[in-house]
């Protein structure tokens, strides 16, 4: 069968670059559709996501949704949905291939429901964050938090969620698609930075949501309301939202203290983070729903091609681009090796003087010995053990950096002589005499 291109909906069994076979769509958002699909090959139930005709010739739609295929594909959490394949039909239309999941969205489960279990609704969000807090370290800001966009699946008995559509994420590094004047989200759970520049946009976006989709869960109606856009968007950049114990009195003041933080308008003081915003929600919700991201030493330095063929095609760092610490590395590297050439050659110096002088016990000695210099050396100058004394004019020059200055002679270092050892006498018990091949420092 040949395949198909997407002009409307596909019907059942068409067949997606000899791959895949379209079972049935089962959702649709705001750049495309979804449908459940088989793998021919693994003879496995996927989700495949195609653009809609009417927008897939558009260069920058485009980009955003090859954009969301590749921050997908980054995200490790197993509260982000993962993504398996993306691809291009022969018309040019692109698709993801992600996992198949089963449930609803977190705004079909409140309309069936109502008002959610304080317990329930801080774990859901929490969850929620588990997912952002990873993307935010990659410097993915996902935009489009919404319920719609939070996905509720139960795969143990457990309800699990998972964050979807990252189609409208902004990469941190990468601001060339979005105009000043863009704006990318649903108008009730976006911030109002989001109203005033596309471009103004960090991580404290995201917490906005998530502080608007607990208030609505918690209350059972969104913190700001409109009858149309604009009456929207003035609300809520100029409008201070009800409190929510008076839609909610059940809400401890504390939970209710950490939302309307979450809903501040000035940026300056929301949370900083996800993560600190999760920490002080952890005490509302169950145990262990929010799972910390590992930690990352720098976000993606690439970034995807214009043109969308297959994930090969994002773009690799240039090879003969050095990294400052693979450069440290190679420094480091060189300078253990210089050192292990000083090493070896003192130690080949240490060995030829041992093998010179005949084994013997040394006489006794005072614990310390004056360095012989000249006759005016004055009487201040250091001492050294007659260990010391031993060491190559190499080895023994890093043992002047530790005198004091007043006490280092002005006259080049020489090496000092070696005083002279007396016979050990021939009755000398064997545990008095020194081991062969040993010095007063182990060598």
């Amino acid at each position: 069968m040949r395949d198909a291109g997407v002009t409307g909906r596909l019907p059942r069994g068409t067949r997606l670059i000899g791959k895949y076979e379209i079972v049935r769509p089962i959702g649709q958002g705001g750049f495309g559709l979804v449908y459940e699909a088989t793998h021919l090959g693994l003879r496995a139930r996927v989700a495949i996501k195609l653009l809609h005709s009417e927008v897939r010739h558009h260069a920058q739609t485009m980009e955003r949704f090859r954009r969301e295929a590749w921050a997908s594909a980054q995200l490790t959490s197993q509260h982000a949905v993962r993504v398996m394949d993306v691809d291009v039909l022969e018309d040019g239309s692109p698709f993801i291939v992600m996992e198949l999941l089963r449930g609803r969205d977190l705004e079909a489960e409140l309309s069936a429901r109502g008002r959610l279990p304080i317990r329930e609704a801080v774990g859901y969000v929490l969850q929620a964050a588990s997912a952002i807090a990873e993307a935010h370290t990659l410097g993915i800001i996902h935009r489009d938090l919404k319920p719609n966009n939070l996905f509720i699946v139960d795969p143990s008995g457990l309800p699990q969620l998972k964050v979807l559509d990252f189609g409208l994420s902004k990469i941190a590094s990468d601001l060339s698609l979005t105009r000043t004047t863009a704006q990318i989200g649903t108008p009730m759970y976006m911030s109002p930075e989001q109203f005033r520049s596309g471009k103004d946009i960090d991580c404290r976006s995201d917490i906005w949501a998530l502080g608007v989709i607990l208030y609505r869960l918690l209350a059972l109606r969104a913190p700001f309301v409109g009858e149309n856009r604009t009456d929207l968007m003035v609300a809520i950049s100029s409008q201070s939202p009800p409190e929510l114990r008076q839609l909610a009195p059940n809400v401890p003041p504390a939970l209710a203290a950490i939302v309307m933080r979450a809903l501040s308008k000035d940026r300056a003081n929301r949370f900083h983070t996800v993560s600190e915003m999760a920490a002080v929600l952890a005490p509302f919700g169950p145990p262990g729903a929010f799972i910390a991201p590992l930690a990352r030493s720098t976000p993606p330095t690439h970034r995807p091609s214009t043109t969308l063929t297959d994930s090969s095609q994002d773009t690799p760092q240039s090879p003969t681009h050095k990294s400052p610490s693979r450069a440290l590395f190679w420094a480091g590297a060189a300078a253990a090796v210089v050192a292990l050439g000083f090493g070896l050659r003192g130690a080949y110096v240490r060995a030829t003087d041992r093998a010179a002088a005949p084994l013997a016990a040394p006489a006794a000695q005072p614990a310390v010995t004056p360095v012989s210099r000249a006759a005016s050396a004055p009487t201040s100058a250091p001492v050294i053990s007659p260990a010391a004394a031993s060491l190559t004019l190499n080895q023994a020059q890093p043992l002047r950096a530790t005198l004091a200055p007043s006490a280092v002679p002005s006259a080049p270092f020489a090496r000092p002589a070696v005083p002279k050892r007396s016979q050990a006498p021939a009755n000398t018990p064997p545990a008095a005499r020194p081991a062969a091949g040993k010095s007063d420092l182990g060598f």
